[in-house]
């Protein structure tokens, strides 16, 4: 019985590195889109609080101002005001009314993409107004440091620098016999 001792000059090792490095960079991949996923959902939630609470103020200052078209209304048939006046004032109960028909349709799009990610047809939300956040902001550098361990993309950044690392050790393997 004789043995040959097998000879690659790093070029099974480095492979393995490789394929090691792709298999990470694939995963910190879908984190990724995990990730953006997530941020989806949250711009379609805070979106309809924001389109429902625009909603409700809007339904507020329509009714101010036409308490405020009643009075200068009364004011044009005495003469006391001009009459363009009144139809600055008619002019902005029609803008208040475009700007809740916007809010409408941006409720609706919003609610529909909930239901689009959420995967649930009869999806809502609570319907509470939209809340100052309570963290406080810390250091950038503690920032820094978090994204710097935590963020797919420095992952798949490191993995992939690790993976072309190894194919260059493997072509560089390949020129030993």
């Amino acid at each position: 019985d004789g043995a040959l001792p097998l000879w690659t000059f790093g070029k099974m090792t480095n492979l393995w590195a490789a394929a090691e490095a792709n298999v990470h960079l694939n995963e910190a991949t879908i984190e990724k889109e995990r990730d953006a996923v997530r941020l989806d959902v949250r711009r379609a939630y805070f979106g309809l609080q924001l389109a429902r609470d625009s909603k409700l103020l809007l339904a507020e200052v329509r009714k101010a101002v036409k308490k405020g078209v009643d009075k200068v209304t009364e004011q044009v048939e005495n003469d006391e005001v001009d009459p363009v006046e009144l139809y600055k004032m008619q002019t902005y109960v029609a803008e208040i009314e475009v700007r809740e028909s916007e809010a409408t349709r941006f409720a609706t799009v919003a609610l529909a993409g909930l239901r689009f990610y959420s995967g649930i047809e009869k999806v809502d939300i609570p319907d509470e107004p939209l809340h100052g956040p309570k963290h406080k902001l810390l250091g950038l550098t503690r920032y820094l440091l978090a994204a710097n361990v935590n963020r797919p993309e420095i992952q798949m950044a490191r993995y992939g620098v690790m993976a072309r690392s190894a194919q260059l050790e493997v072509a560089r393997a390949q020129v030993f016999p």
